[in-house]
C-alpha cells in the first residue's frame, strides 16, 4: 500500500539493480509513511474512545455499519446512559414526554440532522429503559438489501400513517413507507424471562406500490430507527 503513494520515478529506481543508494531512500521513505500511517490509526482510535473508555458508536451509513450498531445496541446492559455517551451530546430533553434528543458529534454534523432517543418507565419507581434510537440523514444513505437480507431474513414494510380516506380520495395513505427487519440475539435473556428483540426499521420514500427488491439493489434511506422490544 505504502508503495503505491510513491512517485513513479522513486518506483522505477527501486527496481532498478544501479540505484542502491536509490533504494535505501526509498525504503526509508516507506518506512515513514507507514509510521505516519500509524500514529493517524492512534489518533483516530483515541478521538473514538471517550474518558470512560467507552468507544463511540459509529452512526450507520451502510448494511455493515447497521450490523455493528444492531451488536451493540442490542446488548442487555446497554443502557440510555450509555446511548448518550456514545451517541452525541444532549441538546434538549423533555422528561414529559420521554424523549431526548441529541446534537451529532462534530465530525458527523454534515450527514447526521438529529439523533432523537425514546425511554420509558420500566417500573413504578420511575426506572427507565431505552426505548429506541432514531437517526435522521442530512442526504439519504444508501443501504444494501442483500446484505440485511441476508443477517437478519426477509423484511416486513413499515406500516403507513393513519389517515382517514374515503373512497377515491387523493390523500390515502401509501402502500410502503419503508422496511423493519428484526433481530433477537442468541442466548440473551434477564432472570424475569424476558428476551430481548431489536427491529430496524429503515424509512425511505413513501410510495403507493410496493416495491419489488433483489439483493442486488441498494436502498435508500433516510432515516433510521433502531427499536428495543421485550417478550416473555
Amino acid at each position: 500500500m505504502a508503495l503505491m503513494m510513491l512517485p513513479l520515478k522513486y518506483i522505477e529506481c527501486l527496481r532498478s539493480p544501479l540505484m542502491p543508494g536509490v533504494r535505501r531512500q526509498v525504503r526509508e521513505a516507506m518506512r515513514k509513511i507507514k509510521s505516519i500511517v500509524s500514529c493517524w490509526l492512534l489518533l483516530l482510535s483515541l478521538c473514538l474512545t471517550d474518558s470512560a473508555g467507552q468507544r463511540r458508536v459509529h452512526y450507520p451509513k451502510n448494511a455493515g455499519d447497521i450490523i455493528a450498531f444492531v451488536g451493540v445496541f442490542s446488548q442487555l446492559d446497554f443502557s440510555v446512559k450509555d446511548a448518550i455517551k456514545r451517541l452525541g451530546t444532549v441538546y434538549s430533553a423533555k422528561p414529559d414526554d420521554f424523549h431526548i434528543v441529541l446534537t451529532p458529534f462534530p465530525s458527523e454534523k454534515d450527514e447526521i440532522e438529529g439523533v432523537t432517543l425514546a425511554i420509558f418507565d420500566d417500573t413504578p419507581e420511575g426506572r427507565r429503559k431505552l426505548d429506541y434510537v432514531e437517526i435522521d440523514y442530512i442526504k439519504p444513505i444508501s443501504i444494501s438489501y442483500g446484505e440485511l437480507r441476508e443477517k437478519y431474513g426477509a423484511p416486513g414494510y413499515i406500516a403507513p400513517p393513519v389517515v382517514n380516506c374515503k373512497p377515491r380520495a387523493v390523500n390515502c395513505p401509501p402502500r410502503f413507507v419503508g422496511y423493519r427487519f428484526s433481530f433477537v440475539p442468541e442466548a440473551k435473556s434477564l432472570a424475569s424471562g424476558e428476551s430481548l428483540e431489536v427491529s430496524i426499521n429503515l424509512e425511505m420514500e413513501w410510495s403507493k406500490e410496493v416495491p419489488q427488491h433483489t439483493d442486488k439493489d441498494f436502498l435508500v434511506v433516510k432515516a433510521i430507527r433502531f427499536k428495543r422490544m421485550w417478550r416473555v
